[in-house]
């Protein structure tokens, strides 16, 4: 490790965060401390995707997994909530085929908070619906009734976990 330490003083390496500032400041990371996972949420070779409706009431779907960040990036809160660019995905009533909506991102907001469980299911806290694919082509992402050991309409995984 020296010999890289050393390599980097000569050289006059700069550290990621200027990197971040001022050659690539629309990468956007999340600070670690918030954030338990972010990136892609995938499902096979598809991923979460805002397919352009990434404003407030807009509806999310699955398109195929591209890595360019952009309608796929997320980030999974410390607080349960799904991020994209400041808002948060949401239900209204927490229901059986209840489309997932953005809404303005609150902390204290119920109706945000998530639970990722040991199945890679994306549970809504305090229920026993899941985020779930099998209408996506129909409806967008909605809520279904958990599989028992995650069906694979509910199985998520994310990029990179913290």
């Amino acid at each position: 490790i020296r010999e890289r330490v050393d390599l980097k003083m000569r050289l006059g390496c700069k550290p990621f965060s200027w990197y971040v500032k001022n050659v690539y400041p629309e990468l956007k990371v999340p600070k670690e401390e918030d954030v338990q996972a972010f990136g892609e949420i995938k499902q096979g070779e598809n991923c979460v995707d805002t397919l352009g409706h990434n404003s407030v009431g807009g509806s999310v779907g699955l398109f195929k997994c591209h890595d360019a960040g952009g309608n796929q990036d997320w980030s999974f809160t410390k607080h349960g909530q799904l991020k994209h660019e400041g808002i948060c995905l949401a239900v209204k009533i927490g229901r059986i085929n209840e489309v997932v909506r953005f809404q303005p991102c609150l902390d204290n907001h119920s109706n945000q908070h998530w639970v990722l469980t040991m199945d890679q299911q994306l549970r809504f806290k305090g229920s026993n619906f899941c985020l779930d694919s099998r209408n996506h082509q129909e409806k967008g992402l909605t809520l279904a009734k958990c599989d028992t050991g995650g069906g694979s309409s509910q199985s998520w995984s994310f990029s990179v976990k913290l």
